[in-house]
């Protein structure tokens, strides 16, 4: 059951990624299946206890929306939508998906990677292609996801859903 539901996710996220590099839009039926999903493995894993943990990336990505439509109302002088002009709905939607397949810690360094990520891809692109298409970030976030989950699934020492070794590997860096 876990190789199913594992190869379930890792098919959703790469469809997401395939529409969203294609069309930049992402049929909004896969952001359901994706929570469907990532709760089913939660359930099978028996991590459901860890509400707390998701809670705070939920609030994490509420607090980011909320700064994000505070800076660009400012900006223009009158509330901004940012869902209409700076992030879409599928990008929004992925991020509170994300909520529920990683722990706090690892949720924060994922976003700040795949972030980094996206805008390393986005300028090199943008070398190469003179283009004004938006930045597919749920689907180049998707794809970071997608290696960081099979590297989870493949590793007995990765575990997404426990800061303990994401903590173990920052304090190796830092000290």
């Amino acid at each position: 059951m876990h190789t199913l539901l594992s190869c379930s996710l890792i098919i959703t996220l790469l469809i997401i990624a395939y529409q969203d590099f294609k069309s930049r839009e992402v049929h909004w039926f896969l952001f359901p299946l994706l929570l469907i999903l990532s709760l089913s493995k939660l359930w099978y894993i028996d991590q459901l206890k860890e509400v707390f943990s998701f809670l705070i990336n939920v609030l994490m990505v509420l607090v980011q929306l909320l700064l994000l439509t505070f800076y660009f109302s400012v900006k223009e002088k009158k509330l901004i939508n940012i869902a209409d002009n700076y992030l879409g709905w599928g990008d929004i939607l992925f991020l509170f998906n994300l909520c529920f397949l990683l722990s706090p810690v690892n949720f924060i360094l994922f976003y700040l990677v795949s972030l980094l990520a996206t805008i390393i891809f986005f300028l090199v692109y943008k070398v190469f292609v003179n283009t004004t298409k938006p930045i597919p970030l749920a689907g180049l976030q998707a794809i970071i996801f997608t290696i960081v989950y099979i590297i989870d699934l493949s590793s007995p020492n990765i575990d997404l859903l426990n800061d303990f070794t994401s903590q173990e590997v920052l304090k190796g860096w830092i000290t």
